[in-house]
């Protein structure tokens, strides 16, 4: 099979010392495993993260198993679990890089973004002790540039953890991180939230941090996470049942809690706070997140700048086409996106080998079957290697 496609949503499956195998022992209590009613289960802070259904990767669920349930076609009403199914033992390419690469020739794959898993959830149970917050993702990037590298060549790249909860320490660990060759850095939507309280990550506190990263060229991407959704849904007696596990809470569905609200209410505060003016080289990708949100955020922003366009140093709908690149989902109405935004700020993203994804990479090639050569070429290559400045 031809290596063509660039697939910036796929996934690996961290070993269960990912965090702990170049940890500070100091911080030794901070992340560990654990038993709990016959289920080993990460633990940090001594409580449990909900990091899926199976966290320590020793089984997963079949790739595409719920590809009609989030396409609407789950007329039976069936859970979840009954969806799925049975899981099978973690296979050895979710772990392995040389394996992986050689499932990527079979997927005709020419270059991945292999995104975390487990690594996404840890933000929200640190975020109030930063110095334990940053010794655990210092000690997952070593472990990731070990076991897979950032960027050792274009097959795979795989995006760094990072989380603005203290500036001084993030700029530190970007510095670390640059030194190591990485790409991509990857935060959780939403605001940044710490023991001093909560501000828009476009915050001019962060300037120094925004600045070393537009020099480097690295791009920000934006992924679904554990997050601060929870506020949102308390406020509407929903919070007990809603994390990172449960999506499928109908009242959080329907608001989209976990996926179309954050990242909304991210791009927006990004432009809204003028981070584009002031490091106009920036680039932001949104992985995970969908495309649903982009429309009505497109319509806001045309509505308020031509109500206060004094209140903008440039037209915010053009910073957005500049600045932003989207990852649709598979159920998305393509040719609807494409009617709103620049084909070349579309990124083509399969989810694999996630249950909420495609069985196969090459099973999304038909939700763009409607578009011309072009944007197809676009959207399926050439739009990924120049954001990630592949050769």
């Amino acid at each position: 099979m031809s290596l063509t496609l660039v697939d910036v949503d796929q996934h690996y499956c961290e070993p269960q010392d990912a965090f702990t195998r170049y940890l500070d022992p100091k911080f030794s209590r901070v992340i560990q495993w654990a038993e709990v009613r016959g289920r080993k289960q990460l633990l940090v802070g001594e409580k449990i993260v909900h990091a899926g259904i199976h966290p320590a990767h020793e089984f997963t669920p079949k790739p595409g198993t719920m590809s009609n349930y989030f396409r609407g076609g789950n007329t039976e009403g069936r859970s979840p679990r009954e969806i799925m199914g049975e899981p099978e033992p973690a296979r050895a390419e979710y772990f392995d890089r040389a394996r992986r690469v050689g499932v990527l020739d079979a997927q005709g794959i020419a270059t991945a973004v292999i995104n975390p898993q487990t690594g996404l959830v840890l933000e929200e149970a640190l975020k109030d002790n930063p110095a334990a917050l940053y010794a655990v993702f210092d000690a997952y990037h070593r472990w990731l540039d070990e076991d897979w590298g950032f960027a050792r060549d274009d097959r795979i790249i795989c995006p760094a953890v990072v989380t603005l909860v203290d500036a001084v320490l993030a700029e530190k660990q970007l510095q670390w991180l640059l030194e190591h060759e990485v790409k991509v850095i990857m935060f959780r939507p939403g605001p940044v939230v710490g023991p001093w309280g909560s501000r828009t990550p476009a915050d001019s506190t962060y300037d120094r941090f925004w600045s070393m990263a537009e020099e480097a060229g690295v791009v920000a991407a934006f992924h679904v996470a554990d997050g601060n959704s929870r506020k949102y849904a308390e406020q509407w007696g929903e919070g007990e049942s809603l994390n990172f596990v449960n999506l499928f809470n109908k009242f959080s569905s329907i608001l989209s809690l976990q996926m179309e609200r954050p990242i909304f209410d991210t791009i927006a505060s990004l432009i809204a706070k003028g981070l584009f003016d002031r490091h106009p080289n920036l680039k932001v990708a949104t992985i995970e997140l969908g495309s649903g949100w982009v429309p009505e955020l497109l319509r806001r922003l045309q509505i308020v700048y031509g109500q206060m366009p004094q209140a903008f140093a440039h037209d915010p709908v053009e910073q957005f086409h500049e600045h932003v690149w989207v990852t649709p989902f598979q159920e998305e109405n393509m040719a609807r996106l494409v009617s709103v935004m620049r084909p070349e700020r579309i990124l083509f993203g399969s989810d694999w080998p996630h249950p909420e994804g495609v069985a196969e990479p090459t099973d999304l090639l038909s939700e763009f079957a409607s578009l011309s050569d072009h944007d197809q070429q676009l959207i399926t290559q050439q739009n990924a290697k120049e954001l990630l400045a592949l050769a």
